[in-house]
């Protein structure tokens, strides 16, 4: 009598061959087989060798999700992207391009890309949401503007209504719509994972923060702010409205996550210029010394009107620590890329420069043959620190290899897109880790 696959290998040969499988959906089918490999597969040792034979120069699967609009105006994506491991890991399954023209148009070397028209949430009970944030997977969305909130994982189409915020609605009304309100997601693993083999639901916490403008003092241009924050652990919001004195008023591009923090482009309203950055820690109490800091530019970063527009200055994510982009046209045919790189590592804790970290230059370009002002940073590549994506001509996207020095056309933003404003262009940035972050239940209150 012949024997059957798993009377020959052992559990140790089979995570052998898990881990070299060429993407996390063919991972996700083998875990579907039978319940001794979803248990391999949903294994912490699992994750270990995964990671250990991938390392951290492995890039994991993302996609864009793309929209325009200011405030409460963002109603409908624009479209997403999704670069070719992207593609792979949703089953090239995607809608038509984004403008017809395919994600690969022009530049050449674009195959693999797909563009899709705005339907990848269309799985959501809520036919129109705002987003708010995104973190790892995970995406913060909203119903008229903070009425309801919501998370979601669009590759599982896995989501959660949140309860309502137990507040006075009066207190919320900046963020009914053409407010003026933000939200931002951390979700992070619990500690217990680190004891235990299996994956489960309840070790993953996050946190959901909510800020809003409620006075501006237009002489000294300093803001107050409330803020209330959501527990999954507890399933409940925040009792406490706390006001915060801030000097400048919060960008409405997705707030960055590095450290389990949410990280905000500070904003001057008259000139449109930026001016710092605002990091929150939603696991701190309002009270705790950091539960808000602020922290400066770097030195070498040009702050005059029309230098540091919001639309030229760029805050993201590369490889777990932010980044920060600054890219002026020359006066002769040409641009200048700055980018610097923000190092938590070494800080202390008795105050000083150094408390919020020390930028470093990684990348001082100058490039003399672009004849063109129309060209604006767009995102980072979460795992290639020399990779960037730019809007060109209000439509189409970039990618741009420092190291290379090449422009390469990735896709086209839909009909219509002419009347994009660069500073009102959204990108929320969705990585796609070995397995996807579930969502756990509330608690039971």
């Amino acid at each position: 009598m012949p024997l059957l696959i798993h009377q020959i290998t052992t559990d140790d040969l089979l995570v052998e061959i898990f881990i070299r499988l060429p993407d996390i959906r063919s991972v996700i089918r083998c875990g579907a087989v039978c319940k001794r490999w979803f248990s391999l597969i949903t294994s912490i040792h699992f994750r270990h060798q995964k990671l250990l034979r991938h390392h951290s120069h492995q890039s994991l699967p993302f996609t864009f999700i793309i929209r325009h609009g200011w405030c409460a105006k963002l109603t409908v994506p624009v479209c997403e992207y999704f670069p070719k491991e992207s593609l792979i890991l949703h089953g090239g399954g995607i809608e038509a391009p984004c403008g017809g023209g395919g994600g690969g148009g022009g530049g050449g070397g674009g195959g693999g890309v797909g563009v899709g028209v705005g339907r990848y949430l269309d799985f959501l009970p809520w036919r129109n949401v705002w987003l708010h944030s995104s973190c790892d997977d995970l995406l913060l969305l909203s119903l008229e503007r903070g009425k309801q909130f919501m998370i979601c994982n669009p590759f599982t189409k896995q989501w959660l209504e949140l309860p309502l915020p137990q507040t006075d609605p009066v207190d919320l009304t900046p963020f009914a719509p053409f407010g003026l309100g933000h939200g931002g997601l951390v979700c992070k693993p619990d500690n217990r994972r680190r004891q235990q083999q299996l994956l489960k639901l309840d070790q993953y916490s996050y946190k959901v923060m909510l800020i809003w403008e409620i006075y501006t003092d237009v002489v000294t241009n300093v803001s107050d702010f409330r803020t209330i924050t959501f527990c999954s652990e507890t399933g409940k919001w925040s009792s406490a409205l706390g006001s915060l004195s801030l000097p400048r008023e919060l960008t409405y591009n997705p707030p960055v996550v590095c450290n389990g923090m949410l990280h905000w482009l500070t904003l001057d309203l008259d000139e449109s210029t930026v001016h710092g950055i605002l990091r929150f820690d939603p696991f701190k109490d309002a009270g705790h010394p950091e539960y808000l800091r602020s922290i400066d530019f770097p030195s070498g970063l040009v702050q005059e009107a029309g230098q540091s527009h919001q639309a030229l200055v760029r805050l993201g994510l590369v490889c777990g620590r932010l980044r920060l982009s600054q890219l002026l046209v020359t006066q002769r045919n040409g641009f200048a890329l700055k980018v610097w790189e923000l190092n938590y590592d070494g800080v202390n804790d008795g105050g000083g420069d150094d408390h919020d970290g020390v930028w470093t230059l990684v990348h001082d370009i100058r490039v003399k043959s672009w004849t063109d002002d129309r060209l604006y940073v767009f995102a980072f590549h979460p795992y290639d620190g020399n990779v960037l994506f730019v809007l060109f001509d209000k439509r189409d996207i970039l990618q741009y290899d420092i190291g290379e020095e090449k422009m390469e056309q990735m896709a086209q933003l839909p009909n219509g897109a002419e009347r994009t404003f660069p500073a009102r262009l959204r990108n929320y940035t969705l990585v796609h880790p070995f397995w996807p972050t579930p969502i756990p239940a509330l608690p039971s209150l």
